[in-house]
């Protein structure tokens, strides 16, 4: 799988796993286990080309709030619908 997104300067893959790389040696960011620590874990992002990059880093369960617009939060929950139980 490659990554569609990023959060905090972390590869996000479509399934909301974020993989370690040889590159995270370098990377001077939060981590995420960092991140999960935070009470609140705000994401800004908008429009529908950006829907699978948006779910995506949803579905890391690092994010507690979303700002976005209206057409983009109607995509996410047609994705988050087509999803097999």
């Amino acid at each position: 799988q490659q990554p569609v997104s990023d959060l905090c300067l972390w590869f996000v893959l479509p399934d909301g796993t974020i993989p370690k790389t040889s590159k995270d040696i370098c990377l001077i960011a939060a981590t995420p286990e960092q991140i999960g620590k935070a009470k609140v874990r705000l994401a800004v992002a908008g429009g529908t080309a950006k829907a699978r990059a948006i779910f995506a880093v949803l579905r890391t369960g690092l994010i507690n709030v979303l700002v976005t617009d209206e057409r983009t939060a109607e995509e996410l929950v047609t994705m988050k619908e087509a999803m097999p139980d």
